[in-house]
């Protein structure tokens, strides 16, 4: 689990990284983003265990970028 130094340094990226796109795109994210640097791990037989879970069940194909250079990263596709 990671300590709290750690997971400071990736907020912060995450959060410039962010700022970063907004004033690029013009406009801020329509999303907000939930980060436990603490929790236990979630799986089943059936299914690998992660300490990652995305409740995606409000998304919509509004939230996709307008620019059309924009290519996917092909982890985010799996």
């Amino acid at each position: 689990m990671p300590e709290d130094p750690e997971i400071s340094v990736i907020i912060h990226q995450i959060l410039a990284k962010i700022v970063q796109l907004a004033k690029k795109e013009g406009k801020a994210p329509m999303a907000y983003l939930r980060l436990f640097s603490w929790c236990f791990t979630l799986g089943t037989k059936a299914k690998p265990y992660s300490s990652i879970s995305v409740d995606n069940s409000r998304y919509t194909e509004s939230f996709d970028s307008d620019d059309d250079s924009y290519v996917p990263n092909a982890f985010d596709m799996s």
